[in-house]
């Protein structure tokens, strides 16, 4: 097999095939028995992987399994060790090493220069291992050999640098130095003088450290370990100009250092490098020097490299900023906006100079000027429109703020806060008041005024904004009277007891022609003993006949003039599908008032009975169905509504809303009180408030509105407190809810839920307002209203008679009043 393998090897050869040829070899080697005849073939291969064919690992490995099968065969040893340590792998040709050195001095006593350099390769691996004391013994006997060796003498004294034996390193260079350093090239001198200054170091002598370096740059200007060791030992000194002059060098070695390479990367490395160091120099003149100057020039030095880098002129930004020299930092703003493709950044750096230009200069008009140009940059700039409009009115320029301001109006996005269009439309009235346009002033601050409640003013403040526009209003005459009223209306809403609001009022409705409302106002004057002689006359004018509401209140026109704010319409109309079955549930039957359904008194405008008429009549005005009246001679009070069943038992009963007339209401000769009563009982009777009298428990009703929700399936969580009753009403509605009802039952589920809860209290003080409100609009009587209030007292009622008459003030002069008027045909 291995004469095969041979003759392969020849074959190889011959058709010039090398790697093949030295592989066929080494198998050659491997199928022999011969030992010495391996290890000669095996070397020969090993041999010819490192050199001819540059194959290192492949020869490494051979030479390893020669050492291996011949530990004694010193060219192996010798071979392995060479190829190891040039490749760096000291640790790994440690062993080698060892052997090596008694391998030459066991064969080859006599050759100096075979032991010197095994000496020293053993000494630097074992100074790799951190063997230093076997290091030390091999270079001590290599230096016997040759006692002015550079590389054995270097490797003692970085052994004694290591071990802290800086006299004895500096010797060891200095002898290099004496002995061979004018034979040395000036980059190997250069390297000496670099570490006999650190020897120095350690030896504690600073001062002389720095001569080492400065004479190791005088050999070589391009020592980068020496301009390194010159910063370091700069910067451990407290001297800032030292600092300064070391990076300095090695600021000027990167310059030259560029030039010497191809390699783009490289070059841009280094110009990173160098970049980076101008900008350590330019700190230190500035935070340690106080040379603002100097800085600023050393910044300017790198712009030179990087022109218009964003970090550079924003550290000079920096340094003009701290210095204050705010004119030089507007002008650097000025640049970096001007390096911006990028049309919102280069606003804000244009932005921020017109910040500078307003807050550090004083000078509004070229703020104004940057400001215009930011906007132009980006038009959505929420901030310099702000802040344009604000040098603007600095400046006095009226016409452009009001194009300004117009211009920020239109494009204020989708969801902004109502405080912000207030804000504007503000600003807006009082510059077309500089500019003496009274109208369109007037338009702004109406705007103004509407937007103020929901942008969350104070009442005070909205009612000063209010007194303002209504006093402009009145200034332009007749054609924007009908502006005064509102803001008159909306001040008396705000403050029911600003009387002087309501003579204005008076005095600008009989201007306009409108004396109804100029009457009914007076009359509220009159009640409140406010009213002048003028109004008092004016109030008792036609007070001799009796007023008659005529036609009917449609549903839309209720919810817009008789509902009060805090009745929610949504919930009323999910109580009118449920108020049977709950009526049902609670069980309210004619027994339990000791009356049969038989002995009810008809409602028609043609009963015998007065009251029975007015009930009528209220039904026909307030647009509801007719209910059982009974006359009970025999119980004290005036009128009540409740929902009664005729029989008791059973799911199936029909209930009737039915109206409970006491002795007080029968007996009542006086037509405006009767009229309110009527009016009252007739609101309360109505499909989608009667639940307020059949369970007046805000937390019953908030039972029976989450067993609807709950009914529905609509996405809400049931309050824990509500669950057990909530799901008894929910078993209910779900058994007789159907059809078109059910439909409408889930559209009004999910809406009647606020934050979390269904608010019945506010709902139940909200039908105690809305039908003391219709009482009063049928009576036409503030005066009777407010004394059959008084006499009713507080029992039974979530709101108290106080409150009731003070909403009925507030009522009597407000526009939904005056309106249902006009509708009703009252006053006429």
């Amino acid at each position: 097999l291995t004469d095969a393998w041979l003759q392969l090897r020849e074959l190889y050869t011959q058709g010039e095939q090398p790697l093949k040829a030295i592989e066929a070899q080494v198998h050659a080697a491997r199928s022999l028995g011969n030992r010495s005849e391996k290890v000669k073939l095996l070397f020969d291969a090993g041999k010819r992987y490192l050199g001819e064919l540059d194959k290192p690992d492949r020869g490494i490995g051979l030479l390893e399994e020669v050492v291996a099968l011949d530990p004694d065969h010193r060219e192996a040893t010798g071979s392995l060790l060479e190829r190891l340590v040039a490749l760096g792998d000291l640790v790994r040709a440690w062993p080698q090493a060892q052997i090596y050195v008694m391998q030459v001095r066991s064969q080859l006593p006599n050759d100096h220069a075979a032991n010197l350099r095994a000496l020293s390769l053993a000494g630097r691996c074992a100074l790799a291992v951190d063997d230093k004391e076997r290091a030390r013994d091999y270079l001590e006997k290599a230096r016997t050999l040759d006692a002015a060796n550079l590389d054995v003498l270097r490797l003692l004294a970085e052994l004694d640098m290591d071990g802290g034996r800086f006299a004895d390193a500096l010797r060891h260079y200095q002898s290099v130095v004496l002995g061979v350093g004018d034979k040395l090239a000036p980059g190997e001198l250069s390297r000496l003088y670099v570490r006999m200054a650190d020897a120095r170091v350690g030896m504690d002598e600073r001062s002389k450290a720095v001569q080492m370096l400065e004479r190791a740059l005088d050999i070589d200007p391009d020592n980068e370990n020496a301009i390194e060791r010159t910063v370091d030992l700069a910067t451990g000194s407290s001297g800032a100009p030292a600092r300064v002059k070391a990076q300095r060098k090695r600021a000027d070695l990167l310059v030259r250092r560029p030039g010497r390479s191809d390699d783009p990367a490289e070059q841009a490395s280094l110009l990173a490098r160098r970049i980076a160091v101008l900008g350590e120099i330019s700190k230190l003149q500035v935070d340690e020097l106080k040379s603002l100057e100097d800085g600023v020039r050393t910044l300017e030095e790198v712009l030179g490299l990087t022109p218009d880098d964003p970090a550079v002129l924003h550290r000079i930004l920096d340094l003009f900023t701290a210095s204050e020299r705010w004119r030089d930092a507007t002008n650097v703003l000025a640049r970096l906006a001007e390096s911006q493709k990028i049309s919102s950044i280069r606003a804000k750096y244009l932005f921020a100079g017109a910040l500078i230009f307003r807050d550090h200069l004083g000078d509004s008009k070229t703020c104004a000027s940057w400001l215009q140009r930011t906007l132009e940059l980006d038009p959505g700039h929420d901030k310099a429109q702000s802040a344009y409009i604000e040098a603007l009115q600095a400046t006095g320029d009226h016409k452009e703020l009001a194009r300004a301001i117009r211009q920020r109006l239109k494009g204020l996005p989708e969801g902004t806060p109502p405080a912000r269009h207030l804000e504007l439309f503000t600003q807006l009235g009082d510059v077309y008041e500089q500019l003496g346009d009274g109208k369109t002033a007037m338009m702004a601050l109406h705007q103004a005024s509407r937007l103020a409640a929901p942008a969350g003013e104070s009442d005070d403040q909205q009612r000063e904004r209010h007194e303002r526009a209504m006093k402009l209003a009145i200034s332009l005459g007749d054609d924007e009277l009908d502006k005064a009223v509102a803001h008159g209306h909306a001040i008396i809403n705000i403050s029911p007891l600003e009387f002087e609001t309501y003579h204005r009022l008076v005095e600008i409705y009989l201007r306009i022609g409108r004396k109804d409302r100029a009457r009914s106002i007076s009359r509220t004057l009159r009640f409140l003993k406010q009213a002048d002689e003028a109004e008092i006359e004016l109030a008792e004018a036609g007070s001799g006949s009796q007023s008659q509401a005529r036609g009917t209140i449609t549903r839309e026109l209720w919810r817009q003039t008789v509902n009060h704010p805090a009745h929610d319409p949504r919930l009323s109309d999910l109580f009118a599908i449920l108020w049977p079955i709950v009526a049902v549930r609670e069980g309210r039957t004619l027994a339990h008032h000791r009356i049969r359904r038989d002995a009810r008194t008809e409602v028609s405008i043609q009963s015998p009975t007065a009251l029975a008429r007015y009930l009528a009549h209220a039904c026909q005005v307030l647009d509801a169905p007719v209910p059982d009246l009974y006359l009970r001679d025999d119980e004290l009070g005036g009128v009540s509504i409740d929902a009664l069943a005729d029989t008791e038992g059973g799911t199936n009963k029909t209930v009737y809303p039915s109206v409970l007339a006491g002795r007080d209401a029968i007996a009542e000769k006086d037509e405006v009180a009767s009229k309110f009563r009527a009016g009252r009982v007739i609101a309360r009777a109505k499909p989608e408030h009667i639940l307020a009298a059949v369970i007046p428990s805000a937390q019953n009703l908030r039972h029976a509105a989450w067993g609807a929700i709950a009914a529905t399936g609509a996405a809400a969580t049931v309050p824990t407190d509500v669950k057990t009753e909530a799901g008894r009403y929910a078993e209910l509605f779900v058994k007789f809810v159907q059809g078109a009802k059910l439909d409408q039952l889930k559209a009004l589920a999910t809406k009647v839920v606020k934050p979390g809860d269904v608010d019945t209290r506010a709902w139940l003080q909200g039908i105690a307002h809305t039908s003391t409100r219709a009482g009063f609009v049928l009576c036409d009587s503030l005066d009777v209203a407010a004394q059959l209030l008084t006499r009713e007292g507080d029992e039974g009622s979530t709101v108290t008679a106080k409150e009731r008459i003070r909403d009925l003030i507030a009522y009597s002069v407000s526009e939904p009043y005056f309106r249902l008027r006009k509708e009703l045909g009252l006053g006429r």
